[in-house]
């Protein structure tokens, strides 16, 4: 199988800043430690070297920080991001910061505000203490309460995303409640096959599922993009499901290799990726061989 793809982001990663929760779902892992953390100039120093290369690449570069928004050097990377020519350079999440309260809140979202934060956003995983349990830590449902109490207040905009599983539907009604009571509008969301959520399969959405959520969320347009297997098979074996045509670069940073990119040229990066997209398509079959080899009609 091969299929021409357009590239259609490059982020250069790397964990700088240790997270204060442990999600269920954690898409990077956090606190598995993956990867090792990196100094934040060094990895700065590698975003930079790719400077300008929107005029070359059509590709806006983005300097991403793993794995929270808890550390000195925020305003840095807004900064850094603003170089890059990055659409999203104040767009920031917020889970994963430490519990305040009082002053000390209000005194560090008005902080948010003069580095540079233009947008913020926040992941919700149910009610109250289903909220903590998931997240693995007390108050914190609260917590991201009064944050977002305290970002209307500083004129932030916000995104709410809450995430939709098998065990916090019923909460679905009582949660969306309290955060258009602090000025939210969620976006429901399902999970990412992705990280620590391989760990949790039964919390993933079933179509026998479906017909207990909300009908404001049955509604929605949050999960048009979502199919049973069967289906997917079904569009694959009738040639009408959707070519792949895009492909996210990830550029990870750390000790062991920063070295090796900051030598490379930025040529030299890109036939890196390029190579190792050509060496993993040729080694998949097609998609029509993987469907109907390894296909779920059930």
């Amino acid at each position: 199988m091969f299929i021409k793809l357009q590239d259609d982001h490059f982020t250069i990663n790397g964990y700088v800043a240790a997270c204060h929760c442990k999600c269920s779902h954690c898409l990077l892992c956090s606190g598995d430690n993956k990867i090792q953390k990196i100094d934040f100039e060094h990895l700065k120093k590698l975003a930079l070297k790719f400077k300008g290369i929107n005029k070359k690449y059509a590709l806006k570069p983005q300097l991403c920080v793993y794995n929270c928004a808890e550390y000195e050097n925020l305003s840095e990377q807004i900064k850094v991001n603003r170089e890059l020519s990055d659409p999203y350079a104040g767009f920031v999440n917020l889970n994963g910061t430490k519990i305040r309260d009082g002053i000390e809140l209000d005194k560090w979202v008005e902080n948010l505000k003069n580095i540079g934060v233009t947008k913020v956003n926040f992941s919700w995983f149910g009610d109250n203490k289903y909220h903590d349990k998931f997240v693995h830590k007390k108050g914190y449902f609260e917590y991201l309460m009064n944050l977002s109490k305290a970002v209307s207040r500083a004129n932030i905009p916000k995104d709410d995303s809450v995430f939709l599983l098998r065990s916090n539907i019923e909460q679905m009604d009582l949660l969306t409640k309290k955060l258009k009571a602090v000025g939210s509008e969620p976006y429901y969301r399902l999970l990412d096959y992705r990280g620590n959520a391989k760990t949790i399969l039964d919390e993933f959405i079933r179509e026998r599922d479906l017909q207990r959520l909300p009908q404001y969320i049955q509604e929605s347009k949050s999960l048009n993009r979502f199919k049973p297997e069967y289906k997917w098979i079904q569009l694959i074996e009738n040639k009408e499901s959707q070519t792949l045509s895009k492909r996210g670069l990830f550029l990870v940073a750390t000790p062991d290799n920063i070295d090796t990119y900051m030598k490379m040229s930025v040529e030299e990066i890109f036939h890196m990726f390029n190579d190792i997209d050509v060496k993993l398509q040729s080694s998949i079959p097609s998609i029509q061989f993987l469907a109907k080899t390894y296909g779920d009609t059930n």
